[in-house]
Protein backbone atom coordinates (compact mmCIF):
# COMPACT_ATOMS: atom_id res chain seq x y z
CA UNK A 1 0.00 0.00 0.00
CA UNK A 2 1.62 3.57 -0.75
CA UNK A 3 2.25 6.11 -3.78
CA UNK A 4 4.30 5.21 -6.69
CA UNK A 5 5.22 7.36 -9.63
CA UNK A 6 4.51 5.73 -13.32
CA UNK A 7 5.83 7.06 -16.65
CA UNK A 8 3.35 6.35 -19.00
CA UNK A 9 2.45 7.74 -22.36
CA UNK A 10 0.82 11.60 -22.71
CA UNK A 11 -1.89 10.38 -24.40
CA UNK A 12 -3.09 8.06 -21.25
CA UNK A 13 -6.13 7.88 -20.34
CA UNK A 14 -7.47 5.86 -17.22
CA UNK A 15 -9.98 6.98 -14.64
CA UNK A 16 -8.34 8.65 -11.46
CA UNK A 17 -9.37 7.09 -8.70
CA UNK A 18 -10.37 3.41 -10.71
CA UNK A 19 -8.29 0.26 -10.41
CA UNK A 20 -6.41 -1.34 -13.12
CA UNK A 21 -6.11 -4.64 -11.75
CA UNK A 22 -9.87 -4.67 -11.94
CA UNK A 23 -9.95 -3.23 -15.09
CA UNK A 24 -7.71 -5.67 -16.66
CA UNK A 25 -9.85 -8.85 -14.98
CA UNK A 26 -13.05 -6.82 -16.14
CA UNK A 27 -10.86 -7.65 -19.40
CA UNK A 28 -9.83 -11.23 -19.09
CA UNK A 29 -12.99 -12.46 -17.58
CA UNK A 30 -14.81 -11.07 -21.07
CA UNK A 31 -12.77 -13.42 -23.20
CA UNK A 32 -11.65 -16.73 -20.65
CA UNK A 33 -13.86 -19.66 -21.78
CA UNK A 34 -12.70 -20.91 -17.93
CA UNK A 35 -16.03 -20.49 -15.82
CA UNK A 36 -13.78 -20.41 -12.88
CA UNK A 37 -11.54 -16.92 -12.88
CA UNK A 38 -8.96 -18.25 -9.83
CA UNK A 39 -7.66 -21.08 -12.11
CA UNK A 40 -6.60 -18.48 -14.56
CA UNK A 41 -2.75 -17.74 -14.97
CA UNK A 42 -2.70 -13.80 -13.60
CA UNK A 43 1.14 -13.32 -14.71
CA UNK A 44 -0.06 -12.64 -18.61
CA UNK A 45 -1.97 -9.35 -17.70
CA UNK A 46 -1.28 -6.68 -19.62
CA UNK A 47 1.04 -4.12 -17.95
CA UNK A 48 0.15 -0.27 -17.49
CA UNK A 49 1.73 1.07 -21.00
CA UNK A 50 5.17 2.74 -20.76
CA UNK A 51 6.05 6.11 -22.08
CA UNK A 52 7.19 9.96 -21.66
CA UNK A 53 4.51 11.53 -19.20
CA UNK A 54 5.03 11.82 -15.39
CA UNK A 55 1.88 9.99 -13.20
CA UNK A 56 1.03 9.40 -9.51
CA UNK A 57 -0.45 6.31 -8.55
CA UNK A 58 -1.78 4.19 -5.85
CA UNK A 59 -0.67 0.81 -5.18
CA UNK A 60 -4.05 -0.23 -3.39
CA UNK A 61 -6.28 0.15 -6.01
CA UNK A 62 -3.54 -0.20 -8.65
CA UNK A 63 -4.77 3.20 -10.03
CA UNK A 64 -3.76 6.24 -10.84
CA UNK A 65 -4.52 9.29 -8.92
CA UNK A 66 -3.04 12.21 -10.65
CA UNK A 67 -3.73 13.47 -14.69
CA UNK A 68 -0.37 12.48 -16.68
CA UNK A 69 1.95 15.37 -16.69
CA UNK A 70 4.80 15.95 -19.27
CA UNK A 71 7.50 16.92 -16.89
CA UNK A 72 8.62 15.57 -13.42
CA UNK A 73 8.05 19.22 -11.74
CA UNK A 74 5.01 19.59 -12.95
CA UNK A 75 3.68 16.59 -11.62
CA UNK A 76 5.09 17.72 -8.20
CA UNK A 77 4.02 21.29 -9.05
CA UNK A 78 0.30 19.65 -8.74
CA UNK A 79 1.46 17.30 -5.62
CA UNK A 80 2.07 20.94 -3.76
CA UNK A 81 -1.47 22.26 -4.63
CA UNK A 82 -4.32 21.84 -1.80
CA UNK A 83 -7.32 19.85 -3.82
CA UNK A 84 -10.42 22.75 -3.81
CA UNK A 85 -13.51 22.40 -1.36
CA UNK A 86 -15.64 21.24 -4.62
CA UNK A 87 -13.22 18.83 -6.08
CA UNK A 88 -12.79 17.33 -2.57
CA UNK A 89 -16.07 15.51 -2.18
CA UNK A 90 -16.13 14.52 -5.85
CA UNK A 91 -12.32 12.75 -5.17
CA UNK A 92 -12.72 11.69 -1.64
CA UNK A 93 -13.30 7.59 -2.85
CA UNK A 94 -9.41 7.85 -3.80
CA UNK A 95 -8.25 7.54 -0.14
CA UNK A 96 -9.94 6.68 2.68
CA UNK A 97 -12.97 9.04 2.43
CA UNK A 98 -10.45 11.79 1.92
CA UNK A 99 -9.42 13.91 -0.88
CA UNK A 100 -5.60 13.32 -2.39
CA UNK A 101 -3.62 14.74 -1.31
CA UNK A 102 -4.29 13.33 1.77
CA UNK A 103 -0.53 12.00 2.64
CA UNK A 104 1.50 12.88 3.54
CA UNK A 105 -0.40 16.80 3.74
CA UNK A 106 -3.62 17.67 3.76
CA UNK A 107 -3.12 20.61 2.11
CA UNK A 108 -0.86 19.57 -0.32
CA UNK A 109 2.86 17.74 -0.09
CA UNK A 110 5.96 20.16 1.25
CA UNK A 111 8.00 20.64 -2.14
CA UNK A 112 11.13 19.31 0.02
CA UNK A 113 9.61 15.88 -0.21
CA UNK A 114 7.64 15.93 -2.67
CA UNK A 115 10.49 16.94 -5.41
CA UNK A 116 12.89 14.21 -4.20
CA UNK A 117 9.80 11.92 -3.54
CA UNK A 118 8.99 11.75 -7.44
CA UNK A 119 12.99 12.44 -8.65
CA UNK A 120 14.64 9.54 -6.75
CA UNK A 121 12.03 7.45 -4.90
CA UNK A 122 9.08 6.80 -6.85
CA UNK A 123 7.39 4.54 -4.74
CA UNK A 124 6.81 4.65 -0.90
CA UNK A 125 4.36 3.05 1.40
CA UNK A 126 1.16 4.77 3.26
CA UNK A 127 2.82 4.71 6.26
CA UNK A 128 5.98 3.89 8.39
CA UNK A 129 6.61 3.34 12.38
CA UNK A 130 10.42 3.92 12.63
CA UNK A 131 12.01 3.74 16.12
CA UNK A 132 8.76 4.42 17.47
CA UNK A 133 7.94 7.04 15.47
CA UNK A 134 4.82 7.06 12.69
CA UNK A 135 5.58 9.02 9.76
CA UNK A 136 3.95 9.10 6.32
CA UNK A 137 6.08 6.88 3.96
CA UNK A 138 7.00 10.00 1.54
CA UNK A 139 8.94 11.51 4.57
CA UNK A 140 10.51 8.23 5.61
CA UNK A 141 11.84 7.51 1.92
CA UNK A 142 12.93 11.08 1.85
CA UNK A 143 14.43 10.79 4.79
CA UNK A 144 16.55 8.00 4.04
CA UNK A 145 17.98 9.18 1.12
CA UNK A 146 19.55 12.67 3.43
CA UNK A 147 23.16 11.28 5.08
CA UNK A 148 23.18 10.47 8.33
CA UNK A 149 24.79 13.14 11.02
Amino acid sequence: MGRQVKRVPMDFYFPIGASWADAEYDKHCATCPKEDHDDCDWPHMDGVPEGEGWQLWQTVSDGPISPVFATADELIDWMCQPVPKQTQDKRSYVSGNRAYPDMPWDQGWRREIAEPFVKCCGWAPSMVVANGVVMDGATHAVKTLEPSK
